[in-house]
């Protein structure tokens, strides 16, 4: 079993460490991981002046064909079928 949990540092408590102990019980070794994530600013919050200039921005990508990523739905379900 694998799983990804993203929290912020102060979430990071000694009941957080006894949840993953329940969660994994009857798991004898585990991988702990753990790296600091940058989330581009998603969180950030956005006037509506800088939402509307971003979704200007997202339109005319679109219509000039710029930045684009596309897929089928059988791509799609090959790359995640390997996450």
């Amino acid at each position: 079993m694998e799983t990804i949990i993203r929290l912020k540092y102060n979430e990071l408590t000694p009941l957080l460490l006894e949840k993953i102990q329940h969660f994994f019980k009857g798991n004898d070794n585990l991988e702990i991981a753990i790296k600091s994530v940058d989330d581009f600013g998603l969180t950030d919050e956005e006037t509506p002046e800088l939402y509307e200039k971003r979704i200007i921005k997202s339109i005319d990508n679109l219509e000039h064909n710029r930045n684009i990523v596309t897929f089928t739905a059988d791509e799609f379900d090959k790359h995640t079928q390997n996450l």
